[in-house]
């Protein structure tokens, strides 16, 4: 099995099982979901640094024409300053959810998997909806 696959049906699997996880337990979820955002953080910061050019892919599976002209123009051209506010923003929402503050932890979240839905294939989409559900049901069970 393709290795694009794999990824795409755990992405889209983990997103649902956190879902439901969000649903059943806040706690277990927010724990889950801090990781999850370090972990990204990590990859994305490494990545960075060493290869930034790797992320100039996803314009191919962009679903607006705006975004394909933002990926291989602007971004293209920050690339690496760019790269390093999301990793700001996903280490905010990982310490939002470690220290309970989950407005900011979890609607930064939302706002971070819209962004990344229009990618379609690249972001597994669906994913990001699943994603997006699992906090949202965390923030209003939570809340």
């Amino acid at each position: 099995m393709d290795h694009t696959l794999i990824a795409f049906l755990l992405s889209n699997s983990m997103a649902i099982s956190m879902a439901v996880c969000s649903w059943k337990n806040v706690t277990v979820a927010r724990y889950c979901y801090a990781v999850m955002f370090f972990a990204a953080a990590a990859f994305n910061a490494y990545t960075t640094f060493t290869t930034p050019e790797a992320y100039l892919s996803f314009a191919d599976f962009a679903c607006f024409t705006f975004y394909k002209v933002f990926i291989n123009g602007f971004f293209k051209s920050h690339a690496t300053v760019l790269l390093l506010f999301l990793v700001a923003g996903q280490l905010l929402i990982a310490i939002s959810l470690l220290k309970n503050v989950l407005s900011i932890g979890c609607w930064g979240g939302i706002l971070f998997f819209i962004g990344i839905s229009p990618l379609g294939w690249a972001a597994a989409f669906p994913s990001p909806l699943f994603w997006m559900m699992g906090l949202l049901m965390m923030y209003r069970t939570s809340s």
